[in-house]
Formats: C-alpha cells, structure tokens, sequence
C-alpha cells in the first residue's frame, strides 16, 4: 500500500485543516465511553491542545521546497498543534510519501524541543516532526516560473540599470542557488538591466545585451554581484545614458517574451509625448467609433494625409495602420529578441540618431532608423523609420 490514512483520516480531515475552531473535536474522544479514564485523558489532551491553538497565532513562513518527503521506516503522525501531545492516534504517512508545504509556522509555548513543519497530504493538514521529513528539491523550471508570475504583480519594469562589480558573475536560470547556469556569466563593469524592481531570494531577473555581438540574453543574477549605474545628470552635458543604450532598453520592454510581462505603461519612459499622440490618434482614427469621437478628436481624423505602404503621414511621422509602430510588424521573431545591435550615427546636445539592427544575420533582420531628442536630460525617442532592405 502506497499510504496509510486510516478511515479515521477521513473523519478527521476537516477538523486538522480547520485546527483553530474551538468547537471542533481534535481527537474523536467520542470513540471513549464517557465513564472511561482514556475519555477522560482524551478530553485533558483535546482542551490543553486547543488552547494552545487557539493562542498561538500562525506566521506565514517560506520554505525552500514546496514539497516535502517522508524519510525513515517509520509511520510519521499528522499533530493538532506542534507539540507530541498533540498528535493524532491514527492519522499518519508512511516513507517515501510526498506532502505539500503548506506555508505556516509558529512558535510552539511548550517546553518541546522539537520542531515541527504545517504539510498537507490528499487534503489533510497538520505538523510533522521535522526530523522525519526532507524536503524535495523542485526543478528550475518550475522555481522559474513560479518567480516570474509573482513578479509580474509588480508594476514597473526596467526601472534601473546596473553594472557587475564581480570579475566572474554567474547566470543562474532560476532564483535558487543550486539553479546556476555554468555556461552563462557576466564580467566586471558588464551593464544589465533589471527588468523588475524587487530581487526574489537575493536575486535580480535581469536582461543584458552584449555590446558587440548584439547577442542578448535574460537570466538571474545574485544581487551582492551588482551596482546602481550613477544616474547623475548634469544638464550642461550630454545625458548619462547614451541614445544607443537608451534604444536598447527601449527594445528590451517592446520585445520582451509575454512569459516574463504582464503589460505595463513603459512608453512614456522613452517615448516623447509628441509620438505617443501620434499613435494613439492614429489608433483613434483606423479603429475608433466616429459616433463617440469628442469634435477634438473627429477634428483631428477628418485631416487629409498621405498614406502609402509606409503607412499614413501624421506631421512627419509614418504610422503604419494594423502594425506595432515600433517594429513595423504584427509579430516579433525569435531573432529580434536574440540579436540586437545599435551604433550611434549621429549626435549633438539637442538630437540623436540611432541606427538599430534586430536579428542581424539571421532570417527576417530589421533594420530601424531612430531619432531622438534631448527631453530634460535624458534621450527620449521621437521617431522610428524602417529601412527598406530589400533588392
């Protein structure tokens, strides 16, 4: 038999979950006769357990697994409470048995120096002896994934810049130590971005982008391997980040995989006011109800413009209808994601002109022209233009 959870385990199993119900009968000392002295001792043990319940609050607690194993040869008993007088009679599991953590301590008032952790088998809860349980190691993948949904309740994204101050700094695929990637790391002065604002674990979810090969990468990286970026501005001087970095931060929010987003308002960190308007009031006017439209709004869309397979001319600005302005595309492929290059081509105090090459070398490259301007300080993006690459 794979488990033993005696028929009692099912009398019982709402009365463990639900362990802090006064009127609730812990151990069945109904199965006694009343005039016995083992319903009396029953009854001693039920009330003491129960206050000790009812007094000692639980704290949410975390572990390194969610998933614990029964080790040994021997029964481990489910407990009301985390104290031996406390245990249940006939709920229990046996080695090899695997029970969920269930996310709760407490600190015991009792003289019991045992410690003992809240788990759940097939419905059942209670506190187990900790020295008869280990916990199961969970895959990357699954740690992965898991920290990337309660990041994504987060909600910035790239907020801040940071530079490797270790000469080696491993990659790792998942925020847990034993989730080292040995083929991936960054070196001193290396600058990543972090692409959530709070670390999990002591780690950072980062993107970087190597600055020659354009090769670009996400991993995990330990938090005490980086440093803030200075952001210091000095408005007599160029802004601090340069206009090619400042579009390949752009892009790593635009082309960020939607595993790792839930969709946040990064535009107006890079984009100018002026070219928001632009897309939105195109949007407005290619898909908008014209009956809902404000006589702002029907002033603005009943403009003539010029539109050819670049899309329609608003004031300069090619905004091509049913594509995502900044890559001129209804979809993204896996090589822009992987490969990114940006040289600067031209720059002065006030303007800036970006040449941005996604997924060179490989099938489907895109090649982008980008202007910015000098807004306050720092380079914002003013305007993106397609390279006509084909022969």
């Amino acid at each position: 038999m794979k488990s033993i959870l005696q028929i009692f385990a099912l009398y019982l199993s709402s009365q463990v979950i639900a362990l802090a119900q006064p009127s609730d009968s812990l151990f069945n000392c109904e199965k006694y006769s009343q005039s016995s002295d083992k319903f009396k001792q029953c009854q001693q043990r039920e009330i003491a357990c129960q206050t000790l319940i009812d007094n000692t609050p639980l704290r949410a607690s975390l572990s390194t697994s969610n998933t614990f194993i029964i080790t040994g040869d021997e029964r481990a008993y489910f407990h009301a409470f985390p104290s031996e007088m406390c245990r249940y009679e006939n709920i229990f599991v046996i080695p090899g048995d695997q029970l969920g953590f269930v996310g709760f301590t407490t600190q015991a008032p009792t003289n019991d120096e045992t410690s003992y952790v809240l788990l759940n088998y097939n419905g059942v809860s209670g506190w187990i002896d900790t020295r008869q349980v280990e916990t199961v190691p969970e895959s990357c993948d699954y740690i992965n994934k898991s920290a990337i949904e309660r990041l994504n309740t987060q909600k910035d994204r790239l907020q801040q810049a940071y530079l490797v101050n270790s000469s080696k700094a491993p990659i790792y695929t998942a925020p847990r130590p034993h989730c080292q990637d040995n083929q991936r790391f960054l070196i001193e002065n290396d600058r990543i971005k972090a692409i959530y604002p709070e670390p999990i674990n002591g780690f950072y979810f980062v993107s970087y982008t190597h600055p020659v090969t354009g090769s670009h990468t996400f991993g995990w990286l330990q938090t005490q391997e980086l440093t803030l970026e200075p952001r210091v501005i000095n408005q007599s001087d160029l802004p601090v980040v340069p206009p090619d970095i400042v579009v390949l931060d752009f892009y790593d929010n635009d082309l960020l995989p939607l595993d790792y987003s839930s969709h946040h308002d990064y535009e107006s960190i890079f984009i100018t006011p002026e070219l928001l308007d632009k897309i939105s009031n195109s949007i407005t006017c290619d898909y908008g109800d014209e009956n809902e439209f404000s006589a702002e709004q029907k002033a603005v869309c009943d403009i003539e413009r010029e539109c050819d397979q670049r899309g329609c001319n608003w004031d300069g600005t090619w905004i091509p209808g049913g594509a995502n302005y900044y890559t001129k595309s209804q979809d993204v492929f896996d090589s822009w994601v992987e490969n990114r290059k940006a040289k600067v081509l031209s720059i002065n105090k006030q303007n800036a002109i970006v040449d941005l090459i996604l997924g060179e070398d490989k099938p489907y490259p895109l090649h982008l022209i980008v202007r910015l301007i000098n807004t306050d300080g720092k380079w914002m993006i003013n305007q993106i233009d397609e390279v006509n690459t084909k022969k």
